[in-house]
């Protein structure tokens, strides 16, 4: 195999830990959907959610804290992000209206495109996974806050520090702020919950840990998890726990997090594989950076797999025979139309990317100008 290049603005750390959390998406939504037909054990779906959707705004984070920061930027990333998602909606229309001949009305695809409606009828888990995106877009919204805040690491640990404490408060209260709305299903409970994985991911970008440290530190939330879980009388519902998310969720979510902050020591290694050619490398780093084009497309193959499963369950097959069969379908799904709509969301977003940018650089220009002028009229 011929041997790879790196793309110098990315870590490619943080695109194979993206991989791996996009894969295991697919894995949840294959054990929770489908899954509630064949798999005997819970356990095996409550295991999944030790590397859920807080990973993801961690390592959003640390992608953010990295990244220009410029406004610019960040309006290019909801575009970036809108434009994949609207894409991907149409296709759902098409195949709704014609393959399914249920299509949905004028209204349904209106409230789809604003984030306002989770029912895809047929494809249930398209627009089910999309709760993650409307609770994303808001949280982004925080990220010039995050750039400052990069300079002032005391302030950005503090302001964890105290979001952390409003989620055990959330956990353990009803104070009715938490459910005040702020966009479509998001309320302030879930806004505190995912912006302080998504600071953290900005306090962690320069952070690296020892082994002695990550033993200390995996000992210590282990502690506590231990004791929450025995609180809980030791039953291990973290699904429970994710809606609404609670202060059991976020131990829990910890792991994956500690896990890919010393991940950032084996960077090297990282590369070398990759250049290399080895081929799992290369797919987890493909994967991590395409997970948002994989995230929109897993929902079609988590939708399809359900009646999948339901034949291969009146088939007799083992639950674990199911869960390969049904994970791979799922997987092959998820890919190929991603794989698909990839180079259409790249001609769509380098489009309004490069107006984005024309936008800025005419109103630089004229401040310029502008100051030029002010400068002369003052000599």
């Amino acid at each position: 195999m011929a041997a790879a290049t790196l793309n110098k603005y990315r870590d490619p750390t943080l695109d194979i830990l993206k991989g791996l959390a996009i894969l295991n998406i697919v894995v949840i939504h294959t054990v929770f959907w489908s899954g509630q037909s064949y798999i005997p054990y819970d356990s095996i779906r409550q295991v999944t959610l030790f590397i859920d959707v807080p990973l993801f705004f961690f390592l959003s984070g640390w992608a953010v804290s990295i990244s220009r920061k410029t406004f610019s930027n960040v309006i290019k990333q909801y575009v970036r992000l809108f434009s994949q998602y609207a894409a991907i909606v149409v296709f759902l229309f098409l195949i709704l209206a014609t393959v399914f001949q249920t299509p949905p009305s004028t209204q349904t695809l209106l409230q789809w495109l604003l984030l306002q409606n989770f029912d895809s009828g047929n494809l249930p888990v398209v627009m089910a996974s999309m709760w993650f995106l409307v609770v994303y877009l808001v949280v982004y919204l925080t990220a010039p806050l995050g750039w400052y805040l990069q300079k002032h690491k005391a302030v950005l640990l503090v302001l964890i520090a105290m979001s952390s404490m409003l989620i055990a408060l959330f956990s353990f209260t009803d104070v009715s702020i938490q459910y005040a709305s702020l966009y479509s299903i998001v309320n302030v409970r879930q806004f505190v919950f995912y912006a302080t994985f998504f600071f953290l991911g900005f306090y962690s970008k320069d952070l690296y840990l020892s082994m002695i440290e990550f033993i200390a530190s995996f000992g210590l939330i282990s502690v506590a998890f231990i004791v929450y879980l025995s609180h809980l009388q030791f039953s291990l519902d973290l699904q429970g726990n994710k809606f609404p998310p609670t202060l059991f969720y976020f131990i829990a979510s910890l792991f994956a997090i500690l896990i890919a902050i010393y991940a950032k020591n084996y960077t090297s290694y990282i590369k070398t594989q990759i250049i290399a050619g080895n081929k799992l490398m290369r797919f987890l780093n493909y994967s991590g950076k395409n997970y948002f084009a994989i995230y929109l497309s897993q929902g079609f193959g988590a939708s399809l797999i359900i009646p999948l499963s339901l034949y291969l369950v009146r088939a007799d097959l083992h639950w674990a025979g199911i869960l390969i069969i049904c994970f791979i379908v799922n997987i092959v799904i998820a890919y190929s139309i991603a794989f698909v709509f990839i180079p259409i969301h790249h001609i769509i977003y380098g489009y309004f990317s490069s107006r984005i940018d024309r936008m800025f650089q005419r109103s630089k220009n004229a401040t310029n100008l502008n100051e030029t002028l002010n400068g002369r009229g003052r000599c």
